[in-house]
């Protein structure tokens, strides 16, 4: 079994604003793990993940769905069978402001 050292994708993300984490690279990793930490005033808006087979063009994992994010906490959100090779998450504002951020774990074959 292989894993992923857990990594910081986003590191205090305004929600004042859309966002875009860090890419990173999964190759021979299929199941994803997000800690989710929204702190300060904490905004509301969707979380969704995108996957790239070319490490540019990115586009909407479909079957993982988007997560709603309303308000202040921690949660893990648990992504099994992801089958890109690189992965992002984007946060697409609705309203409010806070601090948003993500720490990523996988694992697979």
């Amino acid at each position: 079994m292989r894993f992923l050292s857990l990594q910081s994708v986003l590191v205090n993300g305004s929600m004042a604003g859309n966002l875009v984490s860090a890419v990173v690279a999964i190759p021979l990793l299929s199941h994803l793990a997000v800690q989710v930490t929204v702190a300060g005033a904490g905004g509301t808006g969707e979380l969704l993940l995108q996957g790239s087979n070319d490490g540019v063009n990115f586009g909407e994992i479909r079957v993982v769905g988007r997560e709603i994010i309303a308000g202040n906490g921690v949660f893990i959100r648990n992504m099994p069978d992801i089958g890109a090779r690189w992965v992002r998450f984007q946060y697409l504002r609705t309203t409010g402001t806070g601090t948003l951020n993500l720490l990523l774990s996988a694992k697979g074959g």
